[in-house]
């Protein structure tokens, strides 16, 4: 079964109270500033998460599928990921020990606008 985008925009509006239409709105948001700083050619790295960057696809030779004539394969920009250490520890952890039923995140969750002070909910949405 696939996840989509909008079953983890409802996951994350379940698990934090937030409107499930607000996080969407921050989610594409994210998303777009990550296309944006890879077609800068910059890195993006997320602690505890991984790191996202540009690799360089050097010119190489192939084969056309269909034909099996030889064709050159031009150099190519691809964007890459690598999950950091910590994510791979967890990651091994949930694929090995539990099912995915158990397994619950070990990172925090942002807390209920109810359960922040008003400086925080504040804080929150002008950073």
């Amino acid at each position: 079964m696939n996840v989509t985008k909008g079953d983890i925009c409802s996951r994350v509006a379940k698990r934090t109270g937030i409107q499930t239409n607000d996080t969407k709105v921050v989610f594409d948001a994210v998303l777009d500033e990550i296309f944006t700083v890879l077609s800068e050619g910059k890195r993006i790295e997320i602690r505890g998460f991984g790191a996202f960057k540009i690799r360089d696809r050097k010119e190489r030779m192939g084969r056309n599928p269909r034909t099996g004539v030889a064709a050159v394969i031009p150099q190519l920009k691809v964007p890459f990921f690598k999950f950091s250490k910590d994510a791979l520890k967890i990651f091994g952890e949930k694929l090995i020990n539990k099912s995915p039923a158990e397994v619950k995140p070990k990172m925090s969750v942002i807390k209920k606008e109810s359960e922040m002070s008003p400086t925080a909910t504040a804080d929150r949405f002008n950073t």
